[in-house]
């Protein structure tokens, strides 16, 4: 078992990640323990990588709720050896949408549809998640909003200004809902498609 030491966000731009990580696979085997500081992001390509074959026996210690929330609505908490947090076993266990992960690194997020009377899109977890993430682009699913509520709107713009600095879209927006992203100027600060 190896550790490293990881601090920030774990970007393409920090090659210094790679480095120790490959420098930790040589010298300690395939058992690799992630030591992370609070403000660790995780970027959404290297989860889409692991999570299709994982390179190690991962094991993250010391990662924030959010990103441990976000590695697991995403499905590779049990890839990476995340623990969930317990205090947030009721948003887990019926989260406002449902997340994929494209094999490129793309969050696509899909609101149940009553999300906007959904007891949890309130809660700060709504939203917080992706401030664990480092995301490659992110993509909202609204086929099956069928009207646009203050709450919706309100949630959507969280995310957005979350995932800075990421590309981030709408996309399977009925006509209606399209008129009022229009109507709210929000074309201007998610690609509508």
């Amino acid at each position: 078992m190896t550790k490293v030491p990881v601090t920030g966000r774990l970007t393409r731009a920090e090659a210094d990640f790679q480095s120790r990580v490959a420098v930790a696979r040589r010298t300690g085997g395939d058992r690799l323990v992630v030591v992370c500081d609070a403000g660790v992001r995780l970027p959404t390509s290297f989860l889409a990588v692991e999570r299709q074959a994982p390179s190690a026996q991962w094991q993250f210690e010391g990662l924030s709720p959010v990103a441990a929330v976000a590695v697991g609505l995403l499905g590779c908490a049990a890839a990476l050896g995340v623990a969930m947090p317990a205090d947030q076993a009721d948003f887990l266990a019926d989260p406002p949408c449902r997340l994929e992960l494209s094999p490129e690194g793309v969050v696509i997020v899909t609101p149940v549809a009553a999300v906007a009377t959904h007891p949890l899109l309130g809660s700060t977890m709504a939203h917080a998640w992706i401030e664990g993430l480092v995301p490659v682009a992110v993509i909202v699913d609204l086929g099956s909003i069928q009207h646009l509520t203050s709450v919706v709107i309100a949630w959507q713009l969280q995310l957005l200004q979350n995932c800075r600095p990421a590309p981030f879209s709408v996309r399977n927006a009925n006509p209606g809902v399209t008129t009022q992203l229009k109507q709210l100027r929000l074309d201007y600060l998610m690609a509508l498609g």
